[in-house]
């Protein structure tokens, strides 16, 4: 008597998941709403949705989304694909604008920028800064951007220090810094899988400000200009990796020749010089299978020093 081998289940493909295509987008949001959304993919990525998003000003249905996306509504608020997500519900396209919550999350990398690079105290150890009133200034601040002028206090939180500082920025100032950011993918947070893929694509989108805001504006400072100087070769890789960006940044840039060596001037204001101070390994992310030689890696570390030398002579004043 020969043993026949038991048979092996066949595997069960996984289930085929609707695309959504609004039938749902407006309808009266419930924990129970039917049907489920495990039924469709995400509407912002192609994993399989778990719950059904919805406006919480208006208590209506946008779409579909997964786990993920659904915890990330402060992060894709950056994308134009997530702010077209948010005005899919009517009583929001009605009004012309995303709830406040998710106007005023459009406002805080740019602003966390402007934090990084003004601090006074400048210690060699980075990160000893902080919002002095928290995270409740961020509707303060947005109303007065909205205005045209904002200022927000900061405080150092190195043990031995205290300073107390303010960080002001003109809406024009600060709408470039904030296209800047997104034209370079720079601390767009929840744009990339952990992997390192792609999920949302960086992009300029606007940002919806109080049609009525409620603080007058305050008359902006002019600019302060600074020239900074950039070792050869690292500039080299620099204009090569993201000439649009350079484009948009500098005043005014060129070429020198002291003797042998070469080096880039390039002009620029204090918004322009947080960009590039962010976006100084830039090069290096674009084309990371290009080894770097020893002089571009120094002129790196030389750049970054010398910007942050420029930035903290414009800021210190404030």
């Amino acid at each position: 008597m020969t043993d026949t081998p038991p048979r092996e289940a066949p595997a069960q493909s996984p289930p085929l998941l609707l695309r959504h295509t609004g039938d749902h987008t407006g309808a009266a949001y419930h924990p129970r709403y039917r049907p489920p959304a495990r039924a469709y993919r995400c509407d912002l990525c192609p994993d399989p949705a778990a719950f059904w998003d919805h406006c919480h000003d208006h208590g209506l249905i946008r779409g579909p989304l997964c786990r993920s996306c659904n915890g990330s509504e402060g992060f894709w608020v950056h994308t134009r694909h997530g702010v077209e997500h948010l005005m899919r519900c009517p009583g929001c396209r009605t009004a012309g604008h995303p709830p406040l919550r998710n106007r005023t999350a459009r406002i805080v990398p740019a602003m966390q920028l402007l934090l990084q690079h003004y601090d006074p105290a400048r210690h060699l150890v980075s990160g000893h800064a902080a919002w002095a009133d928290g995270t409740s200034i961020w509707e303060r601040v947005f109303a007065q951007l909205s205005a045209g002028h904002a200022s927000a206090e900061a405080q150092c939180t190195h043990r031995d220090c205290g300073s107390r500082w303010t960080v002001s920025v003109d809406r024009a100032r600060f709408e470039r810094l904030d296209q800047l950011r997104l034209l370079a993918g720079m601390n767009l947070p929840g744009h990339a899988y952990p992997s390192g893929s792609r999920r949302w694509l960086p992009e300029p989108t606007e940002v919806f400000w109080l049609d009525s805001p409620a603080e007058a504006p305050s008359t902006p400072e002019p600019p302060e200009v600074a020239t900074v100087v950039l070792p050869g070769a690292y500039a080299r890789r620099m204009e090569e990796a993201i000439p649009v960006i350079l484009d948009k940044v500098a005043l005014s840039r060129c070429w020198k020749r002291r003797g042998r060596a070469e080096s880039f001037e390039i002009t620029s204001d204090n918004i322009g010089l947080i960009t590039l101070s962010t976006v100084l390994y830039l090069p290096f992310r674009k084309d990371p299978q290009q080894p770097w030689t020893p002089s571009e890696r120094r002129g790196l570390y030389q750049a970054s020093d010398r910007i942050r030398d420029a930035l903290h002579a414009l800021t210190r004043s404030h």
